[in-house]
């Protein structure tokens, strides 16, 4: 226990210059971080640029269904001027309260004050406050059937069409341009959307989009593997192989010893590597933080 101890701490200590690299490309999350330690809570934007709520169809390809939910957006026309363009921002699998704030403080209302354009954050369906009423605190199954990606994108081309906007007069879409934007899962929403719906997306700036499913998809590590410094790479997998070694052919005692080191021996196994993972790179950021101040 005690070697496990000593390399989860060297990992910690080795890999903080790679850590650096990594938040280089953290900018938006690392503002909303700062803005929550003052606050005290998630950051919110000023009341003008929403909450908004688009009444969405539950289901768009079935005429029969005339269920609806309030679908969450937040938008910023601050910048808008004629002929500028609609940005359109899929949180995705989250709750948008964190994501609110993208609304001004961002790289994409950077884009959209440079265009000339509008910018709109839309919350998916299904997380935070977009979604049908539950009852006894579960989704019927007739509503879960929905929660799908096809939907997902036929909401998105729903919001772009049918919003209002006021004390400015924007042309419809496809007339003004609509861009759509996302990371991730988001990526993968905007990549589909534009390829979906043509007629009504742009362009589309799809990052890091995994748009081919793998349920292991362990080449996402590779780059990291090949470029990151040597002695944290090394680290690293020395820590991953002596747990891996007691969680596949340890005895249970000895699995729930490794837990406890962690106050975590009531987790699955796989759900205890990846807050581990999770943990070991916030506390990377913070050590890579504080040597910057000192």
């Amino acid at each position: 226990m005690i070697k496990l101890r000593l390399a989860i701490l060297f990992l910690l200590v080795v890999c903080t210059s790679a850590t650096s690299l990594l938040q280089k490309h953290l900018l938006d999350k690392t503002i909303l971080r700062h803005t929550e330690q003052k606050t005290g809570s998630f950051p919110v934007p000023d009341k003008k640029y929403g909450a908004f709520y688009m009444e969405m169809p539950l289901d768009h390809f079935n005429d029969t269904n005339r269920k609806t939910f309030d679908n969450r957006y937040w938008m910023n026309s601050d910048y808008y001027k004629s002929n500028g363009p609609i940005i359109l921002y899929n949180v995705g699998e989250s709750a948008a309260d964190r994501a609110a704030m993208f609304v001004k403080v961002s790289t994409m209302a950077q884009l959209a004050e440079k265009l000339n354009g509008i910018l709109i954050i839309m919350e998916h369906r299904f997380y935070g406050s977009s979604g049908p009423e539950v009852n006894a605190f579960f989704h019927t199954k007739e509503d879960l059937e929905t929660f799908n990606t096809k939907q997902a994108l036929a909401d998105m081309a729903y919001l772009i069409s049918n919003i209002e906007f006021e004390k400015i007069n924007v042309p419809p879409v496809p007339k003004t341009k609509a861009v759509v934007y996302g990371c991730s899962y988001s990526g993968s929403l905007a990549a589909w959307a534009k390829d979906t719906y043509p007629e009504l997306f742009f362009a589309a700036v799809s990052s890091s989009a995994p748009v081919q499913a793998d349920v292991d998809f362990y080449q996402y590590f590779d780059p990291i593997m090949r470029y990151g410094p040597k002695q944290c790479i090394s680290a690293l997998q020395k820590v991953i192989a002596y747990i891996d070694q007691i969680l596949f052919h340890g005895s249970q005692d000895e699995v729930t010893k490794v837990k406890k080191l962690f106050y975590s021996q009531n987790l699955y196994d796989q759900t205890f590597g990846q807050s581990k993972v999770t943990e070991l790179t916030l506390k990377s950021n913070k050590y890579t933080k504080k040597k910057k101040n000192d």
